[in-house]
C-alpha cells in the first residue's frame, strides 16, 4: 500500500498494483480514480481502457462496489470500464450506466453503445456506427480503434446471418479486406447506416459470444 500511494516512480509499484488489485482492490480503485483524463492526451488516448479492463479483469473481491467506486473516475474509458464489467455483477444498473455514457464523445461511448446493442439494445445502433467516421491514426496507436470497429462489424454481421438479412457493406468499392483503411471514413459510415435503416426492424441483436464471455466475465 505505501508502495501504490508513492506512486509509479516506485520501485515496488507494479508489483504492488499486481497484488493489491487479487487482495486488497480498494486502494487500487481509489489510485484509478484520482487519475487525470487520459483522453486528453493524443499518445495516451487509450490508456483508461487497459488500466480499467485489467483492473476489473483482476478485481479480486468486492467487485461490485470498486466497480461502483470506478464510476467516478475522471477518465471516460475508466467509467465505462467498470460499467461494462458491472454488467457481469448487475445487469440491470450496469445497462442504466451504459445508457447514461452514449454521450461521451469517441470511442468510450462507442465502446458503451457496443455492450448495450449486443445485449440487444438496438437504440444503441445509431451511436455504435459512428465508430466509422474516422480512421485510425496509424501504428500501435490506432489498434484500439481498429479492433473497435472490427468489433462492431463482427456484431452487425452475426445480427444480421441471424435475422437472415443482407450483410452490412465491409468493404465499399474496390477495397475488399476491412483494413483500417477499409472500415471507416464518410462513405463507410453512410453506406452503413443506410444498411442499418433499411433493414433495423427486421434485425435481431445477436452476438454468439456473449454467453460465454460473461460465464467467464470477461469483455
Amino acid at each position: 500500500r505505501k508502495a501504490l500511494e508513492q506512486g509509479p516512480d516506485h520501485k515496488d509499484f507494479d508489483e504492488a498494483m499486481s497484488t493489491l488489485v487479487l487482495h486488497d482492490p480498494g486502494p487500487v480503485a481509489r489510485y484509478l480514480v484520482g487519475l487525470q483524463d487520459f483522453t486528453q492526451d493524443l499518445l495516451q488516448a487509450d490508456r483508461g481502457y487497459s488500466l480499467g479492463s485489467w483492473f476489473c479483469v483482476n478485481c479480486g473481491k468486492d467487485r461490485v462496489a470498486h466497480f461502483r467506486a470506478l464510476l467516478n473516475a475522471k477518465d471516460p474509458f475508466l467509467r465505462v470500464a467498470a460499467t461494462v464489467y458491472l454488467c457481469f455483477e448487475d445487469r440491470k444498473q450496469g445497462m442504466e450506466e451504459l445508457r447514461k455514457h452514449l454521450s461521451l464523445p469517441g470511442d468510450p461511448g462507442v465502446w458503451a453503445a457496443l455492450n448495450l446493442a449486443r445485449r440487444g439494445d438496438k437504440d444503441a445502433v445509431p451511436r455504435l456506427l459512428e465508430v466509422f467516421k474516422t480512421g485510425s491514426l496509424g501504428g500501435m496507436s490506432g489498434v484500439p480503434h481498429g479492433n473497435l470497429q472490427k468489433r462492431v462489424l463482427e456484431l452487425l454481421s452475426n445480427s444480421a446471418q441471424t435475422s437472415q438479412v443482407p450483410q452490412p457493406p465491409i468493404a465499399i468499392g474496390e477495397e475488399r479486406y476491412p483494413s483500417d483503411e477499409a472500415v471507416s471514413g464518410d462513405k463507410h459510415y453512410t453506406a452503413r447506416r443506410e444498411w442499418w435503416a433499411k433493414h433495423s426492424n427486421r434485425i435481431t441483436l445477436s452476438d454468439p459470444w456473449l454467453s460465454i464471455l460473461e460465464e467467464c466475465k470477461v469483455d
